[in-house]
Formats: C-alpha cells, sequence, structure tokens
C-alpha cells in the first residue's frame, strides 16, 4: 500500500507540472464542458424556416394567414419566393438551405374561401433522411391542419341556425370533427430545459474522461516509462506487479476525479441543474469509478501488445474516438443507428453513462437507476472483462519484471 500511495503522491505533485496531464486533466474538460454547452444548451428545437409562393395576391385573406404563421413559435422566418421553381431549389440546396419548408398559396384561394368552397394549399419538405426533416414536415402540417380546424369551427357557427332545422348542431360537429381527441402533455421538472440539457453535457463530459484517461494510462505507461528510460528504475524497486496496476489504476482514477470536478465546477457556473445529494453523489462516483476502470482495461489490453508509444497514443486515440462516439456518450443512444443502438444497450460505457445521467440529471433514485441501466449481467460482463484485462497485463509486467525487457 506504501508503494501505490507514494506513486499517487507523486502523481499529483506532477500533475501541475506536466503539460500534457495538465491539459487532459484540467483544460480539457473545462474547454469541452464550455463548447458543448455553448452549443447544446439552448432552448430546444429552433423554428422552421418557411419559403412562401403567394400565387394570390396580396389579399386580406392571404395577408392574415401570412401574419398569423408569422405569428406562430414554430415558424422563425418568413421567405418570399416568386415562383415554385425557385423554391423548390431553395429546398433542394446543399445544406444548410434558406428554407426548411415551402407553402404554396395558388390562385383563388380567397376567393374560394370567401365563397365557401374548398381552398387549397400546397407544402413541400425536401426529404433527407434526417430527424429534422420529419420534425419539419409535422410541424407545418399540424400547423395548418390548426388553422384548417378553426376555419371549420367558424363556417360551423355561420351554418348553425340553418342545420338545426334538419339535425341537432352536436350531429352536424360530429360531421366535420368524428374525432375529439384531447393530448396530455406531462411535463416532467426536469426533462429538457436548458439547465436540464447542459447537466447532460456536464455528465457526458466526465464519462468522456474517464474514458479517456483510463485507456492513456494503461495503454502508455509501460512504452513511456520505457522511452523516458525510467522503466529499469521502475521495475528495480521493490514492488509486485499487482502493486504496479494498484498503482496505474489509482493514478486514472485521480485524475478522473479531478476533471469530473473541473466539468462540474464549469458547468454549474454556466447553468447546469443537476441532482447532488449525499446518495447521489456517491452512486455517481461509483459509476464513473466503475467506467475509469473498464477504460483502463481496454487500455491494458492495447499495452499487452504495444512495443512504442506511438503505436500505443495511436490504438488508444482510435479506440477512445471510435467509442465516444458510437457508445452513447455524447451521441443520445437513442439516435444512434439500428446496429449501433443494439450496440450502446450492452456496452458498460454506455450503460454506466445512462445511469450516471439517470442518477445526476433526472433524479432518479440512485438503487433504481443501477438496477434500471447496470442490471446483473451487465456489471458481471463488466467485472468479468476488468478482471481478464488485469490478468493479462499482470502477466506482462510479470514477464517484465522477470527479463527486464518489454
Amino acid at each position: 500500500m506504501g508503494f501505490v500511495a507514494t506513486q499517487l503522491y507523486v502523481t499529483a505533485k506532477s500533475l501541475l507540472r506536466d503539460k500534457t496531464d495538465l491539459f487532459f486533466v484540467i483544460l480539457f474538460p473545462l474547454l469541452l464542458t464550455s463548447i458543448f454547452i455553448y452549443i447544446f444548451g439552448g432552448t430546444g428545437n429552433p423554428g422552421v424556416k418557411l419559403g412562401v409562393v403567394n400565387l394570390d395576391g396580396n389579399t386580406s385573406i392571404v395577408t392574415e394567414l401570412l401574419r398569423g404563421l408569422e405569428k406562430t413559435p414554430v415558424v422563425s422566418k418568413l421567405v418570399f419566393y416568386d415562383n415554385i421553381s425557385m423554391l423548390k431549389k431553395a429546398l433542394l440546396s446543399p445544406p444548410p438551405p434558406p428554407v426548411d419548408a415551402g407553402l404554396v398559396i395558388p390562385r383563388g384561394f380567397s376567393e374560394n374561401l370567401s365563397k365557401g368552397l374548398q381552398a387549397r394549399l400546397t407544402i413541400l419538405v425536401a426529404y433527407r433522411g434526417t430527424v429534422w426533416s420529419n420534425y419539419t414536415a409535422y410541424t407545418i402540417v399540424s400547423t395548418i391542419s390548426k388553422l384548417e380546424d378553426e376555419l371549420r369551427l367558424f363556417r360551423l357557427r355561420l351554418i348553425r341556425r340553418f342545420a338545426e332545422k334538419y339535425a341537432p348542431f352536436e350531429y352536424v360537429v360530429a360531421l366535420a370533427f368524428p374525432l375529439n381527441t384531447t393530448v396530455v402533455v406531462l411535463k416532467p421538472e426536469r426533462l429538457l430545459t436548458p439547465g436540464v440539457v447542459r447537466g447532460w453535457y456536464v455528465v457526458a463530459v466526465m464519462l468522456v474522461e474517464a474514458l479517456f484517461i483510463g485507456i492513456f494510462s494503461a495503454a502508455t505507461w509501460l512504452v513511456s516509462e520505457a522511452k523516458r528510460g525510467t522503466l529499469k528504475y521502475m521495475l528495480s524497486l521493490p514492488a509486485k506487479s499487482g502493486q504496479y496496476i494498484a498503482a496505474i489504476l489509482a493514478r486514472s482514477l485521480f485524475y478522473t476525479a479531478v476533471a469530473s470536478l473541473v466539468a462540474l465546477a464549469t458547468g454549474y457556473m454556466l447553468g447546469a441543474r443537476l441532482y447532488l445529494g449525499a446518495a447521489s453523489a456517491a452512486a455517481a462516483a461509483l459509476l464513473v469509478a466503475l467506467a475509469t476502470l473498464f477504460s483502463a482495461s481496454i487500455g491494458a489490453l492495447i499495452a499487452c501488445f504495444a512495443t512504442k508509444p506511438e503505436g500505443a497514443n495511436a490504438a488508444a486515440n482510435a479506440i477512445g474516438f471510435t467509442l465516444m462516439f458510437t457508445a452513447g456518450i455524447i451521441y443520445p443512444p437513442w439516435l444512434l443507428p439500428g446496429p449501433l443502438k443494439v450496440f450502446a444497450e450492452i456496452f458498460p460505457l454506455s450503460r454506466l453513462a445512462d445511469a450516471t445521467r439517470a442518477i445526476m440529471v433526472y433524479g432518479v433514485d440512485p438503487l433504481h437507476a443501477l438496477m434500471e441501466y447496470t442490471p446483473p449481467r451487465i456489471l458481471a460482463a463488466t467485472l468479468f472483462f476488468i478482471a481478464v484485462a488485469i490478468a493479462l497485463y499482470r502477466r506482462r509486467l510479470q514477464a517484465i519484471l522477470e527479463t527486464g525487457k518489454l
């Protein structure tokens, strides 16, 4: 234990002197948290930019229609075009397009409405195979549908005195509105407010730090010490392979703890809202620590085959950056493509990230979050992987201790 404590003391003392460690442990989480919150910590989806082709002239009905659309919160801007071809060209232009959807008002629109006849509108939406295109289509169609409902009710009120001579008015209303659907929107206290989004990314940065610190600490220690010429001195110390491994893991956990505190402090100053009660903080710390150990086990496997720092760094970078984007750490798992979504359902880092968010961001009871997101089979697989990686790394260290060579 004295050897591990000594190594941890040296690590803490050298943190502010080593520029690389200083950047990745303190400056990197500060910058990453600030960038994520600045870009993604806003107030939800932006409004739709609507392109309009008005072929009916500036009648009072068209003017009121456009004024109403402009005032709705779902439309951020109206852009007018002279003809349909220009509108289509704008919609199909390379991203980002000048407009998200189009509305064509044909000739005779106002006249048909004023005479009680059916008036037509055409909505154009460019299909781009993205969630945003689906959102755009739904937003514009639902807005026009709401306008249509208002017009239908207005006409029913006008003809009410005539309709009641032949049938009760409720039957007339039922003909126009066969279904009366009530939508009840439940709003949890901490769902998608800016503070919650910012908290979501604070946790993301904590897990990113756990991922990279764990991988790099274990993957590069041996080859880095060898390149600096200090490996022989390290191996001459009266320590066993298990003590070296414990020192590496302690170093990883220490660095992750410092980086997490930096991310939390930065997020707090930038408006992130998090549950940080005693039980929540303890459970989250346990999960982040386990994520660090799992990441370190990946690094240990890399170290079993690496013979040079360049190779270890390249492998650690490749695996780290790939997992950062595909394991549901900074990109929500439910937005991942099908195969990656399945991967995120079983990959330990993804499950640990979800459990940490559930506790810190959404205020889920720690015990419930642990059972929901880290069920026994996931936890067992995580611990088994860590144990196997440590065993292989220990064999590698033991061979080095015996031969004195990498």
